[in-house]
């Protein structure tokens, strides 16, 4: 699998993972054995049922044992429909605490934003 493959939903991985186990010739055994599962382990998170969910740690091990990494793009389409959703909220460090914390709230919230350190305290043109 040289190509590049979109992957949208949790099923086109699942897809993608079942292909390239077939392109490589390898059994749910071997992929338990490469990646250190327990025995039938990869059947379960891999079977048409799909009998338990992996979870991310042995899902990233499982893509490892049959040589494949995720690379994460921008989705173009997707960017444009959410955006309009993002402009409205500030970065953090930008007061936007202000308005909804009562006065106790805001005292702890003014402690923690104090612990940050001045790295991440965003600049000026990030608050506008």
């Amino acid at each position: 699998m040289s190509e590049a493959r979109a992957v949208r939903s949790r099923i086109e991985l699942l897809e993608t993972v079942r292909a390239r186990a077939l392109e490589l010739g390898a059994t749910r055994e071997q992929i338990d054995h490469v990646a250190g599962f327990t025995p039938g382990y990869s059947a379960k998170i891999m079977g048409p049922r799909q009998v338990r969910r992996a979870v991310h740690e042995s899902f990233f091990t499982l893509l490892w044992s049959l040589g494949l990494s995720i690379v994460v793009t921008e989705d173009l389409a997707a960017t444009e429909v959410v955006r309009p959703h993002y402009s409205r909220i500030r970065p953090f460090g930008c007061n936007q605490f202000e308005a909804k914390a009562s006065s106790g709230e805001q005292a702890g919230l003014n402690h923690l934003q104090t612990r940050i350190s001045d790295d991440l305290t965003p600049s000026e043109h990030d608050c506008e």
